[in-house]
């Protein structure tokens, strides 16, 4: 046939979308004999591509075809002809081009920012700048109009500018309007020194800097000089001095006093040196004279008294009226390489009691603000009360009440304003706590306690969750995210004031695993806690905002664990004493408890070494502690294993746990021993990527660090139960209340990736108990523990393998704890007649334990991974009819009975990976993790 011309080619663009229509007009086909048209086909293609579509027009008659849904860019388009003796032709290619008509239309709008752009077509360009008083994120700010008629790149933020502190001046004092832009902050010099006359205000500029001269204060000139006028005595900038007999006077007078203190000091000294019949010759002397009114009087119980009702103190919180404290001399410095052997001596002579007690109690300072009248009801407990003179002032622009029980702390170093330590808010104080965190700045706020605990409540809900919004007063907070860790949680805000119009972030951490009595069993949650505070430093302004309930309890434990930190790093020694009497100088009881307080030393012991390790480091680190030879060390360190316990091992180097049962003298030397090199902080992986550390002595660690010892007041109640006794294989090896986890599963450390973390086993609340009854009777024990997995509480159960006497115990584990997965780490061993089958051995076959059927679905083995595979039914007999669950077993067969790891440790990689897909496809409940 002819060969086709294409007349004409049109696209049409249609507003707020990325794609059009291409309009393809050719000349009419003249049908002549044997070059009958047959077919008429349209091709095109983008031109950056090399594959053609084709459009086949149905009437060969037709002379117009309009292409739909074409995403905006530049096509070639042609048009071929078929005659009916199957010749073709093709016409020449045209153009179609979207991008001259294409539009995106404004750019988008940006908080505090301004925009310019070339114009709104294909390839112009949004150019954006931060409004004065505002800075960028650093990110680019340039958006250029794409073919998918839209603005894209990296979006500009545009913050608060923030000056941080102002610079400290020696001898002079600084109030400030803030910290952003255009804030002032004013030096004035302390009494006794002056000016130099230069400007006393610096600003905050749009350089994020203060700026202006500085003030310098010079001691004031005391010498006097004569003058010729009149005989009179002048003195620089002073007044006339007094005469000599009112100098002797004062003398005298001063003279008199001192002798009458001294005195004092050293009767009351000796009275209480008569009074001790020991002194710790580790510790520096102790002079501390003080008086209280009572001793031990009745203690308060706390307790909601409704609306705008006033709390009573809860146990332990009860402050005496007066007291009388010099501090004289009172000091307990440690060197750090001498925590653990400290800690040791104190613990065994009870000396942490005697050294508690050395500190002031109860009201130190005035609190007059806090006990007026309209105040009361804001106070969560009546006798916790903030001092006057480091109370939290709130602005009164908008005629509100100054008051919130809230203090500001002092942090390492004597850091102004380090800290703000306050009570957790009431129902009728959370629009207080957000006008507190806009004026003081702040924007991190460290939660210590949950809103409920043992059914009391401890803190009103001063946020709203992820994705609302709520608003108290003129401030409009929404949620923007929440992220859930085993041990805490981290929330991210945006807070914005309705007056100002401007916007901040804020960031919540909460810690939700502080049990409801007393304190962690170990401090390395706490403290990955504080690494994931530390990842945030470079985004902090203000104050670090700290709460509890009371706000002095956990909240100063917390803070003296922070400042002391830093003081071990930067001193190479600590001084808990000195640091806990000057948190309760600014606050009122900080760290309430001995338990606390001894509780700060065990953390300071855990965060003695550094263990977390980038994975990009971690091979070097592991080549490094080999070749050294520190691997070993290191192991032995967090097993607390020593060599004179070698002999009471088992002989199965598999059993290697129970090394650390006998390493035991009693639970307080393990608990220091143990937590001495946790590594704790490892924990706190998270850092800037969750993802991206790892912790080399919590995967050492992870079960030794929950060793179980014989001793039975370590063991819980249910273990030693008479009807429980057969249920365990090994006497020894049950759940304990001080440990965690039994030494029964010495193969699943090699389950430890970073997802394995820890157990704490308290009492027996923390077991997984068994709640389907068996022949009339209820008995909810079973050899178990729950394991805490890296953002799951109870993500893995443990326990040992079933004997035949736990057969139907074990099913009712798996059904009632919702396990759909089993990890087996051992092969079926016919010559153990403690171990039992517990599933049907054919398939297809369904047998009963107790109260459940079971049956073999399927069975599939993996040679690569060494892994046998098993697939049961789950239904409980005479149960709902379809109510099935799934169960696989995953069998590892490659680990032998005698061996400590498994031939190839790649195994566990493939065996990790396949309980991670099956995990995915059946729901996140506990992996059951069981050897014999």
């Amino acid at each position: 046939p002819d060969i086709p011309n294409i007349k004409n080619v049109a696209v049409s663009t249609q507003a707020g979308s990325n794609k059009g229509t291409i309009d393809v007009v050719w000349k009419e086909l003249k049908n002549s004999g044997c070059d009958n048209v047959v077919a008429v086909v349209i091709y095109y293609k983008r031109q950056s591509s090399t594959t053609w579509k084709k459009v086949t027009i149905n009437k060969v008659t037709d002379t117009k075809v309009t292409l739909q849904s074409v995403s905006y860019d530049e096509y070639d388009v042609k048009l071929t002809v078929t005659n009916n003796e199957n010749i073709t032709s093709t016409s020449s290619i045209v153009t179609a081009n979207f991008l001259p008509k294409l539009t995106c239309g404004e750019p988008p709008e940006v908080s505090h920012a301004t925009v310019k752009t070339t114009g709104s077509g294909y390839m112009d360009k949004a150019t954006y700048t931060c409004a004065t008083g505002y800075q960028s994120d650093g990110q680019q700010h340039v958006l250029v109009c794409t073919k998918n008629a839209t603005w894209e790149g990296d979006q500009i933020e545009c913050t608060e500018l923030t000056c941080g502190e102002p610079p400290e001046v020696s001898h002079a004092m600084v109030n400030t309007t803030g910290s952003g832009y255009m804030d002032k902050a004013t030096y004035t010099c302390a009494t006794g020194y002056q000016s130099n006359g230069q400007q006393h205000v610096l600003v905050c500029s749009t350089n994020a800097k203060w700026e202006g001269d500085k003030i310098t204060c010079t001691e004031i000139a005391s010498t006097t000089t004569r003058a010729n006028d009149g005989g009179q005595d002048k003195a620089n900038n002073a007044a006339p001095p007094p005469s000599t007999s009112g100098i002797t006077i004062i003398i005298a007078v001063l003279a008199v006093t001192f002798v009458i203190i001294v005195a004092c000091i050293i009767a009351v000294f000796m009275a209480i040196r008569r009074r001790r019949s020991e002194k710790d010759e580790s510790t520096t002397p102790i002079v501390s004279i003080f008086k209280k009114s009572r001793q031990g009087g009745k203690k308060g119980t706390p307790g909601e008294t409704g609306g705008d009702g006033i709390e009573d103190v809860e146990q332990g919180e009860a402050a005496a009226a007066e007291y009388v404290n010099l501090q004289l001399a009172v000091t307990y410095v440690v060197a750090v390489g001498d925590l653990v052997a400290y800690v040791d001596d104190k613990k065994q002579q009870d000396g942490f009691r005697d050294e508690y007690g050395e500190l002031p109690r109860g009201i130190q300072a005035d609190c007059k603000a806090a006990k007026k009248q309209s105040n009361l009801p804001k106070n969560r407990f009546k006798d916790i009360l903030p001092y006057d003179k480091t109370r939290v002032v709130l602005e009164t622009n908008d005629g509100k009440s100054d008051y919130i029980n809230a203090n500001h702390v002092m942090g390492y170093g004597e850091k102004r304003n380090a800290y703000i330590a306050c009570q957790g808010p009431k129902d009728t104080t959370i629009e207080d706590m957000w006008r507190m965190i806009w004026q003081e700045n702040s924007n991190i706020i460290l939660m210590l306690a949950n809103l409920r605990e043992n059914g009391r409540p401890k803190c009103s809900q001063y946020w709203p969750n992820a994705g609302e919004t709520q608003t108290w007063g003129h401030f409009i907070t929404e949620g923007v995210k929440e992220e859930t860790f085993a041990e805490f949680v981290i929330r991210e805000f945006k807070l914005k004031n309705e007056e100002t119009k401007k916007m901040r972030r804020i960031y919540q951490l909460h810690f939700t695993s502080w049990p409801d009595k007393g304190t962690p069993q170990y401090a390395y949650p706490l403290l990955a806690f504080r690494r994931k505070l530390l990842s945030l430093e470079p985004l902090r302004r203000g104050p670090l905002v700290v709460h509890c309930s009371a706000g002095i309890g956990r909240t100063g434990t917390f803070i003296a664990i922070d400042i002391l930190t830093n003081e071990a790093a930067t001193e190479g020694h600590v001084d808990v004493f000195s640091c806990v009497n000057q948190l309760r100088t600014q606050r009122m009881n900080m760290v309430q408890t001995l338990d606390q307080y001894v509780y700060i030393y065990q953390a300071l012991i855990e965060a003695r070494q550094e263990t977390a390790v980038s994975c990009s480091q971690l091979k070097q680190t592991f080549d490094e502690l080999c070749r050294e030879e520190k691997l070993a060390e290191q192991f032995k360190v967090c097993t607390n294993n020593d060599d004179d316990d070698d002999d009471d091992d088992d002989d199965d180097d598999d059993d290697d746990d129970d090394d650390d049962d006998d390493d035991d003298d009693d639970d307080d030397d393990d608990d220091d021993d143990d937590d001495d090199d946790d590594d704790d902080d490892d924990d706190d992986d998270d850092d800037d990527d969750d993802n991206n550390y790892i912790n080399t002595n919590i995967l050492i660690s992870t079960l030794q660090l929950n060793v179980l010892t014989s001793q039975s007041d370590q063991v819980t109640c249910a273990a030693r139960e008479p009807s429980n006794v057969g249920k365990n294989r090994d006497p020894d090896i049950v759940p304990v209340a001080s440990a965690a986890v039994p030494v029964s599963l010495r193969r699943a450390r090699g389950m430890s990736d970073k997802q394995f973390v820890y157990v704490d086993l308290k009492s027996d609340e923390d077991r997984p108990k068994l709640v389907t009854p068996w022949k009339g009777t209820c008995n909810d024990y079973i050899n178990a523990a729950f394991v805490h997995g890296y953002k799951e509480r109870k993500a893995y159960i443990v326990t040992q393998t079933p004997m035949p006497n736990t057969v139907i115990d074990f099913w009712r584990l798996m059904a009632d704890h919702k396990s759909c997965t089993v990890v087996m780490l051992e092969d079926c061993d016919v010559d153990d007649d403690t171990s039992a089958i517990y599933w049907p051995k054919d398939e297809s076959t369904r047998q009963q334990y107790g109260p459940f059927d079971v049956q073999l679905v399927d069975t599939d083995v993996n040679e690569t991974a060494n892994v046998r595979v098993r697939q049961f039914q789950l239904t409980k007999s005479g149960g709902a009819e379809g109510h099935v669950t799934v169960v696989k077993q995953f069998c590892l067969t490659d680990w032998g009975e005698t061996e400590s790891v498994p031939n190839n440790k790649r195994v566990f990689i493939e065996l990790l990976g396949m309980i991670e897909k099956w995990q995915q496809q059946n729901g996140n409940g506990p992996i059951t993790v069981h050897c014999s």
